[in-house]
């Protein structure tokens, strides 16, 4: 059982057309490439943590000027940033939620702007890298583990 069969041609092609391999050697530099990359995943998950690492030990030591007041940079900046950006992206009214007519006792701030029990705006919309942090969170926490930047 030949294995071309079950990748698609157009993944194949890019070793001829690109790469001008012999279309004898189509698979022969498929594995190759597998085996490449198989090689360099353990480097790049080094560069990935340590660079991760750097960045989050730079913000919290040497907060970027800009920063100022628009979003912490102590070990929660990497959730509040995400934040940060949302609220330059949408207008507040797009973005936070406000009570609904007629009901009672919903918590609202001076903008009328609805709030959770910690007193923190409710979104209405959100930027997708802000939803990929929560369900990151979210998966974190099912795990049983510390949440950490």
């Amino acid at each position: 059982m030949s294995l071309e069969r079950y990748i698609n041609t157009e993944r194949l092609d890019i070793y001829v057309k690109h790469l001008k391999v012999n279309p004898s050697q189509v698979m022969a530099a498929y594995h190759w490439n597998k085996a490449l990359c198989g090689a360099m995943l353990p480097a790049l998950q080094c560069l990935e943590v340590t660079l991760r690492n750097a960045l989050d030990h730079a913000i919290q030591n040497n907060p970027p000027p800009a920063a100022g007041n628009l979003w912490l940079t102590d070990h929660n900046w990497i959730f509040d940033l995400p934040r940060y950006m949302g609220d330059r992206t949408w207008k507040n009214n797009a973005r936070y939620k406000r009570p609904a007519p007629g009901r009672t006792g919903q918590l609202s701030d001076a903008q009328g702007f609805l709030l959770d029990q910690y007193g923190k705006r409710i979104l209405k919309n959100r930027l997708p890298v802000e939803s990929q942090v929560a369900m990151a969170i979210d998966e974190i926490a099912k795990m049983g583990k510390t949440l950490t930047p």
